[in-house]
Protein backbone atom coordinates (compact mmCIF):
# COMPACT_ATOMS: atom_id res chain seq x y z
CA UNK A 1 0.00 0.00 0.00
CA UNK A 2 1.35 3.51 -0.69
CA UNK A 3 0.65 6.32 1.85
CA UNK A 4 -0.30 9.69 0.59
CA UNK A 5 -1.28 12.94 2.97
CA UNK A 6 -4.64 14.31 1.88
CA UNK A 7 -6.53 17.14 1.60
CA UNK A 8 -10.25 17.61 1.67
CA UNK A 9 -10.94 18.08 -2.19
CA UNK A 10 -8.97 14.08 -2.59
CA UNK A 11 -11.36 12.86 -0.05
CA UNK A 12 -14.62 14.40 -1.99
CA UNK A 13 -13.49 12.91 -4.94
CA UNK A 14 -13.33 9.19 -3.88
CA UNK A 15 -15.90 7.32 -4.90
CA UNK A 16 -18.73 5.29 -2.64
CA UNK A 17 -20.13 2.19 -3.58
CA UNK A 18 -23.05 0.85 -1.85
CA UNK A 19 -21.72 -2.95 -2.26
CA UNK A 20 -18.46 -2.39 -0.59
CA UNK A 21 -20.53 0.23 2.36
CA UNK A 22 -23.15 -2.07 2.81
CA UNK A 23 -20.53 -4.87 3.93
CA UNK A 24 -19.00 -3.14 6.70
CA UNK A 25 -21.49 -3.10 10.00
CA UNK A 26 -22.91 -0.04 10.80
CA UNK A 27 -22.16 1.91 13.91
CA UNK A 28 -24.53 3.05 16.32
CA UNK A 29 -25.40 6.80 16.67
CA UNK A 30 -23.62 6.50 20.11
CA UNK A 31 -20.53 4.33 19.04
CA UNK A 32 -20.38 7.14 16.00
CA UNK A 33 -20.31 9.71 18.53
CA UNK A 34 -17.33 8.23 20.54
CA UNK A 35 -15.40 7.46 17.53
CA UNK A 36 -15.78 11.20 16.61
CA UNK A 37 -14.80 12.26 19.96
CA UNK A 38 -11.67 10.14 19.99
CA UNK A 39 -10.70 11.88 16.79
CA UNK A 40 -11.49 15.29 17.93
CA UNK A 41 -9.39 14.15 20.95
CA UNK A 42 -6.33 12.80 19.02
CA UNK A 43 -6.35 15.88 16.51
CA UNK A 44 -6.17 13.42 13.66
CA UNK A 45 -7.41 10.76 11.83
CA UNK A 46 -5.16 7.92 13.04
CA UNK A 47 -6.31 5.04 11.03
CA UNK A 48 -5.42 5.74 7.22
CA UNK A 49 -8.34 5.47 4.76
CA UNK A 50 -8.30 2.72 2.34
CA UNK A 51 -8.81 3.17 -1.58
CA UNK A 52 -8.68 1.05 -4.63
CA UNK A 53 -9.15 2.23 -8.29
CA UNK A 54 -10.48 5.39 -6.20
CA UNK A 55 -13.05 3.92 -4.78
CA UNK A 56 -13.44 3.32 -0.70
CA UNK A 57 -12.60 0.20 0.51
CA UNK A 58 -12.15 0.88 4.08
CA UNK A 59 -12.80 4.13 6.10
CA UNK A 60 -16.56 5.09 5.50
CA UNK A 61 -17.46 6.42 9.05
CA UNK A 62 -14.05 8.18 9.15
CA UNK A 63 -14.52 9.78 5.77
CA UNK A 64 -18.23 11.25 7.44
CA UNK A 65 -16.31 12.60 10.21
CA UNK A 66 -13.68 14.20 8.24
CA UNK A 67 -16.51 16.30 6.28
CA UNK A 68 -17.59 17.20 9.63
CA UNK A 69 -14.38 18.60 10.54
CA UNK A 70 -11.95 18.96 7.61
CA UNK A 71 -9.56 20.58 9.51
CA UNK A 72 -8.90 17.05 10.81
CA UNK A 73 -5.54 15.87 9.38
CA UNK A 74 -5.85 12.31 8.09
CA UNK A 75 -4.31 10.27 5.46
CA UNK A 76 -5.18 7.84 2.20
CA UNK A 77 -3.70 4.21 1.59
CA UNK A 78 -3.99 2.58 -1.58
CA UNK A 79 -3.91 -1.23 -2.10
CA UNK A 80 -4.99 -3.47 -5.00
CA UNK A 81 -6.90 -5.99 -5.73
CA UNK A 82 -7.72 -8.16 -8.70
CA UNK A 83 -11.48 -7.34 -8.67
CA UNK A 84 -14.16 -6.37 -7.02
CA UNK A 85 -14.75 -9.40 -4.98
CA UNK A 86 -11.57 -9.63 -3.17
CA UNK A 87 -11.75 -6.14 -2.14
CA UNK A 88 -15.17 -7.75 -0.62
CA UNK A 89 -13.40 -10.51 1.08
CA UNK A 90 -10.59 -8.15 2.54
CA UNK A 91 -12.98 -5.96 3.87
CA UNK A 92 -15.08 -9.17 5.60
CA UNK A 93 -11.90 -10.27 7.03
CA UNK A 94 -10.59 -6.72 8.06
CA UNK A 95 -14.17 -5.61 9.56
CA UNK A 96 -13.80 -9.31 11.32
CA UNK A 97 -10.89 -9.01 12.85
CA UNK A 98 -10.57 -5.64 14.37
CA UNK A 99 -14.78 -4.69 15.65
CA UNK A 100 -16.26 -6.40 18.79
CA UNK A 101 -18.89 -7.74 16.69
CA UNK A 102 -22.61 -9.19 17.73
CA UNK A 103 -22.90 -13.52 16.72
CA UNK A 104 -24.87 -12.26 14.13
CA UNK A 105 -22.49 -9.46 12.11
CA UNK A 106 -19.76 -12.41 12.77
CA UNK A 107 -21.74 -14.70 10.96
CA UNK A 108 -22.54 -11.87 8.07
CA UNK A 109 -18.80 -11.46 7.80
CA UNK A 110 -18.01 -14.88 7.24
CA UNK A 111 -20.51 -15.57 4.83
CA UNK A 112 -19.92 -12.70 2.90
CA UNK A 113 -15.89 -13.05 2.84
CA UNK A 114 -17.32 -17.25 1.32
CA UNK A 115 -19.30 -15.52 -1.36
CA UNK A 116 -16.93 -13.44 -2.40
CA UNK A 117 -13.69 -15.44 -2.38
CA UNK A 118 -15.28 -18.17 -4.58
CA UNK A 119 -16.70 -15.37 -7.33
CA UNK A 120 -13.09 -13.38 -7.28
CA UNK A 121 -11.46 -17.20 -7.69
CA UNK A 122 -13.63 -17.56 -10.76
CA UNK A 123 -17.18 -18.33 -9.90
CA UNK A 124 -19.82 -16.83 -12.82
CA UNK A 125 -20.86 -13.43 -11.46
CA UNK A 126 -22.40 -11.81 -14.26
CA UNK A 127 -20.14 -8.92 -14.72
CA UNK A 128 -17.60 -9.00 -18.13
CA UNK A 129 -16.55 -5.70 -20.00
CA UNK A 130 -20.02 -4.24 -20.39
CA UNK A 131 -18.57 -0.83 -20.72
CA UNK A 132 -20.19 0.17 -17.51
CA UNK A 133 -18.61 1.63 -14.34
CA UNK A 134 -18.44 -1.81 -12.75
CA UNK A 135 -15.84 -2.36 -15.01
CA UNK A 136 -13.83 -0.57 -12.67
CA UNK A 137 -14.70 -3.00 -9.83
CA UNK A 138 -14.53 -6.87 -11.89
CA UNK A 139 -11.39 -5.65 -14.36
CA UNK A 140 -8.29 -8.19 -13.65
CA UNK A 141 -7.75 -11.85 -13.89
CA UNK A 142 -10.69 -14.26 -13.15
CA UNK A 143 -9.13 -17.80 -11.72
CA UNK A 144 -10.28 -20.84 -12.51
CA UNK A 145 -11.75 -22.57 -8.96
CA UNK A 146 -9.33 -25.13 -8.85
CA UNK A 147 -10.49 -26.75 -5.45
CA UNK A 148 -14.33 -26.23 -4.82
CA UNK A 149 -14.14 -26.80 -1.17
CA UNK A 150 -11.01 -25.00 -0.62
CA UNK A 151 -12.19 -21.48 -0.03
CA UNK A 152 -14.64 -22.70 3.01
CA UNK A 153 -11.66 -24.97 4.31
CA UNK A 154 -9.22 -22.01 5.09
CA UNK A 155 -12.27 -19.43 6.67
CA UNK A 156 -13.59 -22.75 8.51
CA UNK A 157 -9.83 -22.67 9.59
CA UNK A 158 -9.49 -19.34 10.36
CA UNK A 159 -12.71 -18.61 12.04
CA UNK A 160 -12.37 -21.88 14.20
CA UNK A 161 -15.19 -23.28 12.85
CA UNK A 162 -16.08 -26.27 10.58
CA UNK A 163 -16.96 -26.12 7.10
CA UNK A 164 -20.26 -26.47 6.97
CA UNK A 165 -20.76 -23.39 9.59
CA UNK A 166 -18.87 -21.36 6.71
CA UNK A 167 -21.68 -22.56 3.91
CA UNK A 168 -24.55 -21.93 6.29
CA UNK A 169 -23.29 -18.10 6.86
CA UNK A 170 -23.07 -17.84 3.48
CA UNK A 171 -26.68 -18.76 2.80
CA UNK A 172 -27.27 -16.57 6.11
CA UNK A 173 -25.78 -13.41 4.60
CA UNK A 174 -28.16 -14.20 1.48
CA UNK A 175 -31.00 -13.97 3.67
CA UNK A 176 -30.17 -10.79 5.28
CA UNK A 177 -29.11 -9.21 1.64
CA UNK A 178 -32.50 -10.40 0.52
CA UNK A 179 -34.74 -9.16 3.84
CA UNK A 180 -32.64 -5.42 3.51
CA UNK A 181 -33.65 -5.47 0.23
CA UNK A 182 -37.56 -6.02 0.72
CA UNK A 183 -37.13 -3.74 4.12
CA UNK A 184 -34.24 -1.47 4.08
CA UNK A 185 -33.11 -1.12 7.68
CA UNK A 186 -34.03 -4.77 8.76
CA UNK A 187 -30.03 -5.46 8.28
CA UNK A 188 -29.22 -3.37 11.00
CA UNK A 189 -32.39 -5.08 13.30
CA UNK A 190 -30.85 -8.52 12.62
CA UNK A 191 -27.50 -8.05 12.80
CA UNK A 192 -27.59 -5.95 16.12
CA UNK A 193 -30.03 -9.04 17.41
CA UNK A 194 -32.87 -6.15 18.41
CA UNK A 195 -34.84 -7.97 15.92
CA UNK A 196 -34.30 -11.82 17.10
CA UNK A 197 -34.40 -14.58 14.77
CA UNK A 198 -32.65 -18.00 14.46
CA UNK A 199 -30.17 -18.77 12.25
CA UNK A 200 -32.81 -21.02 10.01
CA UNK A 201 -35.68 -17.92 10.04
CA UNK A 202 -33.01 -15.36 8.23
CA UNK A 203 -31.75 -18.58 5.74
CA UNK A 204 -35.74 -19.41 5.20
CA UNK A 205 -35.74 -15.34 3.75
CA UNK A 206 -33.97 -15.86 1.06
CA UNK A 207 -36.18 -18.62 -0.64
CA UNK A 208 -39.01 -16.69 -0.51
CA UNK A 209 -40.44 -14.23 -3.03
CA UNK A 210 -39.26 -10.80 -2.30
CA UNK A 211 -43.04 -10.14 -2.34
CA UNK A 212 -44.08 -12.40 0.74
CA UNK A 213 -40.37 -11.10 2.60
CA UNK A 214 -42.10 -8.34 4.71
CA UNK A 215 -44.73 -10.37 6.07
CA UNK A 216 -42.38 -13.11 7.26
CA UNK A 217 -40.66 -10.06 9.03
CA UNK A 218 -43.50 -8.70 10.81
CA UNK A 219 -44.46 -12.62 12.26
CA UNK A 220 -40.65 -12.28 13.45
CA UNK A 221 -41.49 -9.12 14.83
CA UNK A 222 -44.97 -10.36 16.18
CA UNK A 223 -43.69 -13.58 18.04
CA UNK A 224 -40.77 -11.58 19.67
CA UNK A 225 -43.38 -9.25 21.13
CA UNK A 226 -45.33 -11.98 22.43
CA UNK A 227 -42.53 -13.79 23.80
CA UNK A 228 -41.34 -10.66 25.67
CA UNK A 229 -44.63 -9.60 26.88
CA UNK A 230 -44.69 -13.45 27.92
CA UNK A 231 -41.22 -12.49 29.98
CA UNK A 232 -43.03 -9.10 31.14
CA UNK A 233 -46.22 -10.69 33.14
CA UNK A 234 -43.84 -13.33 34.50
CA UNK A 235 -41.42 -10.97 36.02
CA UNK A 236 -44.67 -8.60 37.33
CA UNK A 237 -46.07 -11.14 38.60
CA UNK A 238 -43.13 -12.10 40.64
CA UNK A 239 -42.65 -8.57 41.99
CA UNK A 240 -45.72 -8.14 43.24
CA UNK A 241 -45.16 -11.56 45.16
CA UNK A 242 -42.31 -9.89 46.66
CA UNK A 243 -43.95 -7.27 47.55
CA UNK A 244 -46.99 -9.05 49.28
CA UNK A 245 -44.41 -10.79 51.59
CA UNK A 246 -42.73 -7.73 52.22
CA UNK A 247 -46.24 -6.18 53.44
CA UNK A 248 -46.74 -9.11 55.75
CA UNK A 249 -45.64 -7.86 58.45
CA UNK A 250 -48.48 -5.41 58.57
CA UNK A 251 -51.20 -7.80 58.90
CA UNK A 252 -50.33 -9.19 62.50
CA UNK A 253 -51.41 -8.11 65.16
CA UNK A 254 -48.13 -8.58 68.00
CA UNK A 255 -44.62 -9.52 68.20
CA UNK A 256 -45.16 -13.33 69.25
CA UNK A 257 -47.76 -13.95 65.94
CA UNK A 258 -45.28 -12.59 63.50
CA UNK A 259 -42.53 -14.23 65.45
CA UNK A 260 -45.04 -17.80 64.61
CA UNK A 261 -45.31 -16.43 60.97
CA UNK A 262 -41.42 -16.00 60.37
CA UNK A 263 -40.99 -19.24 61.73
CA UNK A 264 -43.13 -21.18 59.08
CA UNK A 265 -41.49 -22.37 55.70
CA UNK A 266 -41.90 -19.91 52.81
CA UNK A 267 -43.03 -20.75 49.24
CA UNK A 268 -40.44 -18.74 47.42
CA UNK A 269 -42.53 -19.20 44.26
CA UNK A 270 -46.32 -19.49 43.29
CA UNK A 271 -47.99 -20.90 40.34
CA UNK A 272 -48.11 -17.93 37.82
CA UNK A 273 -44.48 -17.40 38.61
CA UNK A 274 -43.51 -20.56 37.88
CA UNK A 275 -45.61 -21.03 34.92
CA UNK A 276 -43.35 -18.00 33.53
CA UNK A 277 -39.95 -19.79 34.71
CA UNK A 278 -40.99 -22.94 33.19
CA UNK A 279 -41.96 -21.30 30.24
CA UNK A 280 -38.96 -18.93 29.60
CA UNK A 281 -36.76 -22.52 30.08
CA UNK A 282 -38.33 -24.14 26.95
CA UNK A 283 -38.41 -21.41 24.43
CA UNK A 284 -34.35 -21.20 25.50
CA UNK A 285 -34.28 -25.18 25.11
CA UNK A 286 -36.01 -24.73 21.70
CA UNK A 287 -33.62 -21.81 20.43
CA UNK A 288 -30.29 -23.68 21.52
CA UNK A 289 -31.69 -26.66 19.41
CA UNK A 290 -32.29 -24.66 16.13
CA UNK A 291 -29.05 -22.89 17.01
CA UNK A 292 -26.81 -25.81 17.01
CA UNK A 293 -28.48 -27.95 14.33
CA UNK A 294 -28.49 -24.90 12.04
CA UNK A 295 -24.87 -24.92 12.91
CA UNK A 296 -24.33 -28.80 12.50
CA UNK A 297 -26.56 -30.02 10.27
CA UNK A 298 -25.64 -33.90 10.61
CA UNK A 299 -27.36 -33.62 13.88
CA UNK A 300 -30.22 -34.20 11.70
CA UNK A 301 -28.47 -36.82 9.06
CA UNK A 302 -26.30 -39.45 10.55
CA UNK A 303 -25.98 -38.46 14.17
CA UNK A 304 -29.62 -38.36 14.72
CA UNK A 305 -29.52 -41.43 17.09
CA UNK A 306 -27.08 -39.48 18.84
CA UNK A 307 -29.17 -36.44 19.12
CA UNK A 308 -32.50 -38.38 19.88
CA UNK A 309 -31.03 -40.48 22.63
CA UNK A 310 -29.65 -37.17 24.19
CA UNK A 311 -33.42 -35.95 24.66
CA UNK A 312 -35.16 -39.37 25.15
CA UNK A 313 -34.61 -38.65 28.86
CA UNK A 314 -37.04 -35.18 28.63
CA UNK A 315 -39.12 -36.55 25.73
CA UNK A 316 -40.30 -39.54 28.28
CA UNK A 317 -40.63 -36.85 31.17
CA UNK A 318 -42.50 -34.38 28.66
CA UNK A 319 -45.10 -37.59 27.54
CA UNK A 320 -45.36 -38.32 31.19
CA UNK A 321 -46.62 -35.02 31.66
CA UNK A 322 -48.78 -34.54 28.92
CA UNK A 323 -50.50 -38.41 29.50
CA UNK A 324 -51.68 -37.21 33.13
CA UNK A 325 -53.53 -34.25 31.66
Amino acid sequence: MNDSVANIDILKNIKINEEFEGVCPPLTEDEFELLEENILSDGEVTCPLIIWNNFLIDGHHRRQIILRHPEIPFQIKKTSFNNKYEAIAWICKNQAGRRNLTPEELTYLIGKRYEAEKKAWGASDGFRGNGREDDDLVRGKIFPLLKPHATAERIANENGINERTVRLAAKYAQGVDAAETACPGVKQELLSGSLKATKQEVIDLSKLPSEQIPDAISKMREEQAEREEKRYKAREKKCNKSDDENNTSNKFSSISELSVNMAEPKRRNNVSNVIGIISDTAQKMQATCEAYIAEFPELMEKEKPLLLQALNDLKDYLNKIYKEK
